[in-house]
């Protein structure tokens, strides 16, 4: 019925007109709304419907702006995937607390910050296809690894685990998101920053052994 009401009403078209008109030449901004359009289109729709909704209307258009067209069809498909775990709707979420017995509200929102790096990464290999497997042997497999030390780093500041501490939780978050850039210089300060958020963690860790120890 969606497909239906977009392809026969021209609604597909003016969506498509209006993102250009309100992105003004500016890639950054088209890709967010390209996001919110797919996010939103997903709350009610199979991923693989969205996937051919927006893949109509939207990457041509991104393709004319010097997007590679693996990247721009890519991009769709994984806001579209995501938007089964984003509240209000989040499906995905409801079956998740139905098997759990708790609230889907608060289960959509727990998927959102384990999650999250979803969000962020789909601009990332945008901007460097290097993720797709578009580059060298050795740049992919760097790529790979760092991106995935990134994703667990961002999932651990989300969720306070292993340490509830304020500045570890921010030292994680910021070398979170270097390391999911490919680049040698970010991937270089992001392991920086996980390093000294270990080190923070197991002076704290050693000094409250030290303290539980001298009680006893």
């Amino acid at each position: 019925v969606v497909i239906g009401i977009l392809s026969m009403t021209g609604l597909g078209l003016k969506i498509s007109s209006l993102l250009i008109g309100l992105a003004n030449g500016n890639m950054l901004v088209l890709l967010i709304l390209t996001a919110l359009v797919s996010i939103i289109l997903g709350m009610g729709l199979p991923t693989v419907a969205v996937y051919i909704v927006v893949a109509a209307i939207i990457a041509p258009t991104l393709v004319g702006f010097g997007l590679p067209r693996l990247a721009a069809h890519m991009y769709i498909f994984y806001y579209g995937i995501l938007a089964v775990i984003t509240p209000p709707v989040a499906l995905a979420a409801y079956a998740g607390a139905g098997i759990a017995g708790c609230s889907p509200n608060k289960t959509g929102w727990q998927a959102v910050k384990l999650g999250s790096a979803g969000f962020l990464l789909p601009l990332v290999f945008v901007y460097s296809p290097v993720l797709l497997l578009q580059g060298g042997v050795g740049e992919i497999i760097i790529a790979f690894f760092t991106a995935c030390c990134g994703i667990v780093m961002l999932a651990c500041c989300n969720s306070a685990y292993p340490s509830q501490n304020p500045l570890i939780r921010l030292l994680l978050l910021l070398g979170a998101i270097l390391m999911i850039i490919p680049g040698l210089l970010t991937d270089s300060v992001g392991i920086i920053c996980g390093g000294i958020a270990l080190f923070i963690e197991f002076k704290i860790l050693r000094a409250r052994r030290g303290s539980d120890a001298s009680a006893v």
